[in-house]
C-alpha cells in the first residue's frame, strides 16, 4: 500500500485495489469499453482473464483505478465489484473537499519530494503519484509497510539518528522508515534507487530533510473530477494549483473515497481508516 493506493482482500475476489492519479494513454482508452456509472463516463478492461480494471477519468492523461484481481480466472460477473466501488467513487467525487489527505504523507507526491531534496529539476517523470523516476536510473517510491527490516546487521547503515537498509540489484538501493504513517501497525516507507551509492547516500540526506518538513501546499480540487457520459475526453480543463509534479487528485485519499463500503477489519487498517 502507498499514500495514493489503498488495498483489500475480499471473500468474492483475491484483492481490490483503488488508486489515485493513474496514468492513461489514448491507446488503453481505445481497446476498453465505455460505460456510465452514475452520469460518469468510465472505462473498463480485462486482462490475462485474471484482471478487470475501471478506470474513471479526471483529467485528459489521468484517472482513478479500481481494479479486481485473481490468482484463477476471473468471471465476467466478477467485474461487477470493482464497477460498484466505482460507483461509490463517483458520488463521492461530486464533493471532492468533504474527502481530504488525512495523513501527513498523503499530501506528498513523490515527484514533489524528489524534487525538493534535488532542488526542482526539470527532468522527472511522474509514473505514478508515490513513483518517480529521474535521470540515469534514479527512483523514489513511498510506501506504507510495517517497516523495514534492520535485522541484517551487514546491511545496515546509519544516517544521523536514522538506520538505513542498503542493497544492490544491481543499482544502489537505500530504504528506511521516514516515521510512523498515521495508520495503526504501519510506516512511511522510503524505498530511493540510484546509479551509485555515493549518489543515493548524498540524496537520501536530503530526502530525510525534506520529508521531515512541512508538505507542498494542497491543491484546490478540480471540479468538476469527473467526465460526463457524452463528454470528449481530451477536452482541457483549466487547472486547479496543484503541487509541484503532482496530479490534483493526490490531495484526496483513498479510503475516504470508498469509506461506506462493507469491508473487513483488515483491509480498513491497510486503507487508513
Amino acid at each position: 500500500m502507498s499514500p495514493h493506493s489503498c488495498e483489500q482482500e475480499t471473500s468474492s475476489l483475491d484483492r481490490l485495489t483503488l488508486s489515485l492519479g493513474v496514468p492513461m494513454d489514448p491507446a488503453k482508452r481505445s481497446t476498453s469499453s465505455v460505460l456510465t456509472v452514475d452520469g460518469a463516463k468510465v472505462y473498463v478492461a480485462t486482462s490475462r482473464k485474471s484482471e478487470c480494471v475501471v478506470d474513471i477519468p479526471v483529467s485528459v492523461t489521468h484517472t482513478i483505478q479500481v481494479k479486481a484481481s485473481t490468482a484463477g480466472v476471473l468471471s465476467t460477473a466478477k467485474c461487477e465489484q470493482p464497477k460498484t466501488t466505482a460507483a461509490a467513487v463517483v458520488t463521492r467525487l461530486t464533493n471532492p473537499k468533504k474527502y481530504g489527505a488525512r495523513l501527513p504523507a498523503a499530501r506528498w507526491s513523490a515527484c514533489a519530494a524528489l524534487g525538493r531534496a534535488l532542488g526542482e529539476p526539470d527532468d522527472l517523470t511522474s509514473l505514478d503519484i508515490d513513483s518517480c523516476a529521474g535521470a540515469d536510473g534514479l527512483r523514489l517510491e513511498l510506501d506504507y509497510g510495517k517497516g523495514v527490516d534492520l535485522s541484517a546487521p551487514k546491511h545496515i547503515r546509519q544516517f544521523g539518528d536514522r538506520k538505513v537498509r542498503q542493497f544492490k540489484l544491481p543499482e544502489c538501493n537505500l530504504q528506511w522508515n521516514q516515521g510512523p504513517s498515521g495508520i495503526a501497525g504501519t510506516n512511511f516507507v522510503v524505498t530511493l534507487q540510484a546509479s551509485t551509492c555515493a549518489s543515493a547516500d548524498k540524496l537520501a540526506l536530503g530526502l530525510m530533510k525534506s520529508l521531515n518538513g512541512p508538505a507542498p501546499a494542497q491543491a484546490a480540487p478540480q471540479h468538476p473530477l469527473t467526465y460526463k457520459a457524452n463528454e470528449p475526453i481530451w477536452r482541457t480543463r483549466a487547472p486547479a494549483p496543484a503541487p509541484a509534479y503532482a496530479p490534483s487528485t493526490s490531495a484526496l485519499a483513498p479510503a475516504s473515497l470508498t469509506s461506506r463500503l462493507k469491508r473487513p477489519l483488515a483491509a480498513q487498517r491497510s486503507c487508513g481508516e
